[in-house]
């Protein structure tokens, strides 16, 4: 596929993801909300939750479902999505 869609699915993917740095009442950290899998996640567990099994699977699955891609094409948006989404919560340190 056109790797300009691939990048235009990337970009669709992470606007549905909603980021939120602020800190609950508990002092807890912030949350993330991704489009294709629920429930809210704590920003605390992004690095465990972005590789878990699960995960890549709802992702593979919203690719296939939404977008067309194969098994190939996705895992390419997973890497990209996950590269921005690392950068977004832990800027250029994580």
């Amino acid at each position: 596929m056109d790797g300009k869609f691939l990048h235009k699915v990337v970009d669709q993917i992470v606007s549905e993801t909603t980021i939120d740095h602020r800190r609950n009442q508990i002092g807890s950290g912030g949350k993330i909300r991704f489009s294709f899998l629920s429930p809210l996640i704590n920003l605390s567990s992004l690095p465990h939750i972005l590789y878990s099994t699960i995960f890549i699977e709802r992702l593979l699955k919203h690719c296939r479902e939404v977008y067309g891609l194969n098994k190939e094409e996705s895992i390419y948006v997973w890497n990209k999505y996950s590269d921005i989404i690392k950068d977004k919560v832990y800027g250029n340190n994580g």
